[in-house]
């Protein structure tokens, strides 16, 4: 009896109350818009770039969904070398950084702080855990070694001393704060076996070359337990997938509802804010016909 009457009080010293969309104070209760646009903010202090219009619109959507709780897949199709890449770089750091900082200072917000109906914590107090996938581990790597870059600027370092954080390790595919928050890579191709993570943010770069059933069976399920988003990420492609249909669901969705979940860039976007870009794309023109 003493000994159950133990592991009751530690299974309640675990749990707490309710806190979710139904159960919460709206006087201890951040605007997620607000929130949303400061750590878009953040994010572009922490890579020292400014965003083009369209990576604010998408960075902005990311942070937006994680606090909303969701479970949203949101997808983004976008022309090559237009900053996809260093937008979600970015956001990524910039919310394993902050979003823990905040869960602390507002226990009470069930956007930083949500349970179960059990009571169960699902929220960020404890660090923000994120994947990146992609067919390939160097595709991955590529997004990672963008996320290492956010956090390895100037200005990255002095806003982490500030919130008394640090690197705890630091590999090829790992990066870990202090606060608890993981980022990590990973390849999603058909051979690797990656069951088991479970992740607040995933990233799924290349979309249209990673196969249907990987992303259905394995990346899927990732999120469940955090009511996660996904965030699939590509450019056109030769044959119909799942980035092909998640694309479709969330324009008829958009359509029927009015939230925006599909972001499409064209190279004809881009070139406006950057002549580079749009001479290079004049000259193909040239080389190769319109």
């Amino acid at each position: 009896a003493r000994k159950s009457a133990v592991l009751l009080k530690a299974e309640k010293s675990v749990r707490r109350a309710v806190l979710n969309a139904t159960n919460f104070v709206p006087e201890k209760t951040l605007v997620v818009e607000q929130v949303a646009n400061k750590v878009v903010a953040l994010a572009q202090v922490m890579c020292e770039r400014r965003f083009y219009p369209y990576q604010v619109q998408l960075g902005h959507r990311i942070v937006s969904s994680l606090l909303e709780h969701d479970g949203d897949v949101v997808t983004a199709l976008m022309s090559r070398q237009v900053g996809k890449t260093e937008v979600v770089g970015a956001i990524c750091a910039a919310i394993a950084v902050v979003l823990p900082y905040l869960a602390e200072k507002h226990p009470e917000d069930w956007h930083l702080n949500i349970t179960d109906d059990h009571g169960n914590y699902r929220g960020f107090k404890k660090g923000v855990k994120i994947g990146i996938y992609a067919p390939r581990q160097e595709q991955a790597e590529i997004t990672f070694e963008r996320v290492r870059l956010a956090f390895e600027t100037k200005s990255a370092k002095k806003i982490m001393a500030q919130a008394g954080q640090r690197a705890e390790i630091n590999n090829g595919n790992r990066y870990v704060l202090s606060n608890g928050s993981v980022v990590m890579c990973q390849s999603a191709s058909e051979q690797s076996k990656i069951e088991g993570a479970t992740h607040h943010l995933l990233i799924a770069e290349e979309a249209q070359d990673i196969s249907d059933q990987k992303m259905r069976k394995s990346l899927h399920p990732m999120t469940a337990t955090t009511m996660g988003t996904i965030v699939k990420i590509g450019t056109a492609s030769t044959q119909r997938c799942d980035f092909y249909k998640a694309i479709n669901e969330n324009l008829r969705a958009e359509a029927l509802h009015g939230r925006k979940n599909h972001f499409f860039v064209p190279y004809t976007v881009c070139q406006r804010y950057n002549n580079l870009y749009a001479r290079y794309i004049e000259r193909g023109k040239e080389r190769i016909g319109e």
